[in-house]
């Protein structure tokens, strides 16, 4: 698969299941009740609590330092990342479309992977974790440590089989924000994102979450041309045999940014399937050229496979073989 039209394709699916809310279905199933309200309690927390906070992000041998700027008022959130080591990109995501813009600071490039993946550690403590994770996953509450000297409870969330991966998040016992979140693999951690400092509702979060002037521009204009703009309705497509756990949580249309920056791309139909933790986004675009492949970056799998005649790209927060299950079982309705 040619390596920069894969890229940008990966790049947009991974922005967009950062987005993506979490919803799912099933009964939970009380194993450790103390654990499961502070799953509940994180998840109030990330829709109530403004912060600015410095954040180290590891996965794969990469080790980056973002700023994560987010003012949050109990009905929606708008945040903003940017890079405080290597090179320098940002994202921002407004509270009034399900859009996600990377762009190098002060130019108009192709996204970088690591912010997007540090957006998505904390979106893994939704909500509605602890209502509906069901029978596929066991939460226990470990004890107590300190990240960035503050005090905080450890919960892990381990699967019941291979098709899902483990969770461990440290909450703050003071605000009861993830302090830090990985995701593991058996017992090797493929994706960290871990607080150094953080200030809670200060009253400096509004003026640091504004994007810098070169990237404002950017972001501005994928906003105008409406790139990634979610619009909620039934698809022609669906996935049959699902894996055990995972049900379609959310469908829609959105538009691809053009390659050539001349306006809008192609239209991609988007299906969300979610177990109420690990998501699976399909993307199925038609008019473009067709590729089969493979790829992971930290936590995440993609694969992509000609359908038909159209372009289905999957990608989630799952091991490989549960990608691969979701992309060969894409079907026209």
């Amino acid at each position: 698969m040619p390596k920069e039209s894969n890229r940008s394709r990966f790049v947009w699916a991974l922005l967009l299941v950062g987005v993506a809310a979490v919803y799912g279905g099933g009964n939970a199933v009380a194993q450790d009740d103390e654990a499961r309200a502070l799953l509940q309690q994180m998840g109030e927390a990330l829709r109530e609590h403004s912060y600015d906070g410095t954040f180290v992000y590891t996965r794969d041998g990469l080790i980056e330092t973002l700023r994560i700027v987010r003012s949050a008022d109990g009905e929606g959130a708008q945040e903003r990342i940017y890079t405080l080591s290597g090179r320098a990109w940002e994202l921002f995501r407004g509270n009034d479309k399900a859009l996600a813009v990377v762009a190098e600071r002060g130019i108009s490039g192709e996204p970088a992977y690591f912010p997007i993946m540090a957006g998505m550690a904390f979106r893994r403590g939704n909500p509605r974790v602890a209502e509906e994770i069901g029978s596929h996953y066991a939460v226990e509450l470990l004890g107590e440590d300190r990240v960035a000297d503050r005090a905080a409870w450890v919960v892990a969330i381990e699967p019941a089989d291979r098709l899902r991966y483990a969770r461990r998040f440290w909450i703050d016992q003071e605000s009861y924000l993830p302090l830090q979140a990985q995701v593991r693999d058996g017992g090797k951690v493929v994706e960290r994102l871990l607080c150094t400092r953080i200030e809670i509702d200060g009253s400096a979060v509004e003026v640091f979450l504004e994007p810098e002037a070169g990237a404002s521009a950017v972001i501005q204009e994928q906003l105008d041309r409406g790139a990634g703009s979610i619009e909620s309705g039934a698809t022609r497509w669906h996935v049959v045999e699902l894996p055990a756990g995972f049900q379609l949580a959310l469908e829609g249309k959105f538009r691809l940014q053009s390659a050539e920056g001349g306006g809008p791309g192609p239209a991609v139909e988007h299906l969300l399937y979610s177990d109420g933790l690990a998501n699976v986004s399909v993307y199925v675009v038609s008019g473009t050229e067709a590729h089969r492949g493979r790829m992971r970056v930290g936590a995440l799998h993609a694969a992509e496979l000609p359908i038909d005649g159209y372009q289905v790209t999957v990608v989630g927060d799952v091991p490989a073989e549960t990608v691969e299950s979701f992309v060969h079982g894409v079907r026209k309705r």
